[in-house]
Order: structure tokens, then sequence, then C-alpha cells
């Protein structure tokens, strides 16, 4: 009887430093599902929309890079908040959430473009304002663009996710058998 009293309050004890642990366990399983998601480039299985760019505008060298990685800072960004009884995901950058749910945003405008013929066709090419400061100097045309809207597909990388869920319920699952084991 005692054996049995011990065996069932060491279970009790090493069940409460799991479920006590738990909040931050199923915390990285989140994040490290989150930052994957800048990776696979999708969300619950559904690829996000590509780039709407023009591979011939110059901009060939940002169509090979991932979405939503050019600088990585918003990636770097994304954090683990535990509390009590569970935790949050967030990140500091401002544009995180404009990816993360899709929207319309108002430019300012300003930036620097240029027109160009290539084999009978015309293009804009935005340049950047280095590029564009130098073109000036060699009296080349550098137009501004106006303020405008531009729409931001949805890259969803946060938030709920059956198969997120998923791997939470497998690690929960697999830290309570150790635990009684």
């Amino acid at each position: 009887m005692k054996k049995t009293q011990a065996r069932i309050e060491q279970l009790r004890q090493r069940l409460g430093k799991v479920l006590a642990n738990m909040p931050e366990d199923l915390a990285i399983v989140a994040e490290d599902y989150t930052l994957e998601r800048f990776e696979k480039e999708d969300w619950d299985g559904r690829k996000w929309p590509q780039r709407q760019r023009d591979p011939e505008a110059g901009a060939e060298r940002e169509n090979r890079r991932n979405l939503l990685v050019k600088s990585g800072n918003l990636r770097r960004s994304i954090r683990r908040e535990v509390v009590r009884d569970g935790f949050f995901l967030i990140s500091n950058e401002d544009y995180a959430q404009i990816h993360n749910e899709g929207g319309t945003i108002q430019h300012p405008g300003g930036t620097d473009y240029i027109v160009i013929t290539e084999g009978g066709e015309t293009k804009t090419v935005f340049v950047r304002k280095r590029k564009g400061a130098e073109l000036r100097k060699r009296n080349r045309f550098v137009g501004k663009t106006k303020p405008h809207p531009i729409t931001i597909p949805k890259r969803q990388f946060i938030g709920k996710s059956k198969r997120l869920s998923v791997l939470m319920r497998r690690r929960f699952i697999k830290l309570v058998e150790t635990a009684l084991k």
C-alpha cells in the first residue's frame, strides 16, 4: 500500500511539473510552426499568394527570395510571451498585421520610377532612391509616384491553425505520457 501511495505521489509531482511547464512547451511548438511558415510559404496547407511582379522588369533577384523575407526583420521579430495559463506569439514590426491579415494600405507616394522601352514595349521600372538620384544627374527622366492604395494579400503566419492544434495536442500527449511512465 505504501509503495502504491508513493508511486501515486511521484506521478502526481511529475505530472504537476509537466503541467506547470506546459504553456512554455506549447509556445515553443507554436513559435516553431510560425517560423516554419516563412520557409514553406503556406498556412494550414494553403500556399500564400505569389508576388505580382514582372520578372523582366528588373526584379529577378526579388522574385527568387522567399515571400515576406526581404530583411528578415519580420521573421526575427516573432516572440513568444508565456502567461500563467497560456501564451501569445507577438511581433513588434508595424507591418506584421497587414501581412498576416491582408488589407489595403495608403502608400504615401514618392517612389522613383523610370520608363524604358525594350523590344518595342514600354515598361515602368521602380528604382531605388540612390539610382534615381544618379539618373537625374545624367538628365534622365525619373518620375515619382503619387499617393495611392496598395492591396496587400493575406499571407498568414500567426493565428489559429488546424495543423498547429494537432502538433500541440501531440506534444501535450507525449509530455503527459512521459510523465506517467
